[in-house]
């Protein structure tokens, strides 16, 4: 090889070593919610609704505090703020058997594991509604004594494969201080 062609490969190590992690993480933004307390990464192309009244209508016995929902698509994250006695794998329960009654329910995981130094339960499945096929994935943790952060993460079952890795970087991102 020659010269030039080593000093500029060299520069070229030297760059992606040396510069921060974030200008080669594009795919994720950083989100902190509640005074700060909650921070997670959501892919770059969900994109924040704010319309309360868009929230009302679509959750209304529980309105998310955060809705992040891909432009013209069923792909979306949701973030509620939920009191709740119950522990979480009691939650998890719960849960579980409120979906099994979706048609075509099929439960793929369900587990309490801990990401960043947080207990995170989820529970993953799919199912149908409306005639459509869905991927669900439902995380949460405590982030004060009775209070749940929880996130629940849907996409059409069709573009599970993309999406579900997505959905385990959100899970893993999550930190509670």
């Amino acid at each position: 090889m020659n010269r030039r062609l080593i000093h500029i490969i060299y520069i070229i190590l030297l760059i992606v070593f040396l510069l921060p992690k974030e200008v080669f993480s594009q795919k994720y933004i950083k989100y902190y919610v509640k005074d700060n307390t909650i921070s997670f990464v959501a892919e770059k192309s969900l994109r924040k609704i704010v319309d309360q009244e868009i929230l009302k209508e679509n959750h209304p016995d529980d309105i998310p505090f955060m809705v992040l929902a891909k432009t013209f698509s069923s792909v979306k994250l949701i973030v509620f703020e939920i009191k709740q006695d119950a522990s979480l794998s009691e939650d998890i329960d719960l849960l579980e058997l409120k979906y099994s009654n979706k048609n075509e329910f099929k439960l793929l995981k369900s587990d309490i594991k801990e990401f960043n130094q947080t207990n995170i339960a989820f529970i993953e499945m799919t199912y149908t509604e409306n005639d459509k096929e869905v991927y669900h994935l439902i995380y949460e943790s405590f982030y004060k004594a009775g209070i749940l952060i929880r996130f629940s993460f849907s996409c059409p079952k069709k573009k599970m494969d993309k999406w579900k890795p997505i959905a385990w970087d959100m899970i893993k991102s999550l930190k509670i201080r």
